[in-house]
């Protein structure tokens, strides 16, 4: 039997550790958008540039940029029948995993509007989106176009399950004249529920 010097046993080792290290897998490349369902099944995606955007963010600690510490940190959602008569709202986030870029969207009813039933609810809700290169009012975008839709497909109060779909046209919150728009997206939640991977 042929014996192995503790110094090549070293090498070999630090050599799987580095390549394991330096390897990591970014769960957001290559992402598909979701299937549209009305099950609470707790997704959200939409394409922006062309690109495919599903949240993803890693159980506990904050989230660098979002200045959010919650343990919600992929999908945090709240639904409450009696606050306005229907006060809804929610939050997603994604982290690249190599670059450690976070970007998130926000949806919620305004206070003078309830979501109480299905139907097309743009005049109901604020959005906001926050960029991967976020700084100050640069690359936040919350002014909603015309053009934007919001559609509440299925609201069960009784099983607890809030599912839509939307197209939202945002203008950038620094004046810019800049806007994006968030194409074929599609929600499935159960209501009052934190989420992350």
């Amino acid at each position: 039997m042929k014996k192995h010097s503790p110094v090549l046993m070293i090498f070999v080792f630090c050599i799987l550790l580095l390549t394991n290290v330096t390897c990591k897998k970014d769960p957001t490349k290559n992402a598909v958008l979701p299937i549209a369902t009305q099950e609470g099944k707790n997704t959200i995606g939409f394409m922006i540039n062309d690109e495919v955007w599903v949240p993803y963010a890693k159980c506990g600690g904050s989230l660098a940029g979002s200045g959010s510490s919650s343990a919600c940190g992929k999908i945090n959602v709240q639904y409450d029948d009696l606050l306005y008569g229907g006060s809804m709202s929610f939050q997603c986030s994604r982290r690249k995993e190599k670059s450690g870029k976070t970007s998130s969207l926000t949806i919620s009813s305004s206070v003078t509007f309830s979501i109480s039933s299905v139907g097309n609810k743009i005049d109901s809700i604020g959005a906001h989106f926050q960029g991967e290169n976020s700084n100050g009012n640069e690359d936040n975008y919350s002014r909603l176009q015309n053009g934007s839709k919001f559609i509440i497909t299925k609201l069960d109060k009784v099983n607890r399950i809030v599912s839509g779909e939307f197209e939202l046209i945002l203008g950038e919150d620094n004046g810019s004249g800049k806007q994006i728009t968030l194409k074929s997206g599609r929600f499935d939640f159960k209501m009052n529920s934190c989420i992350c991977d």
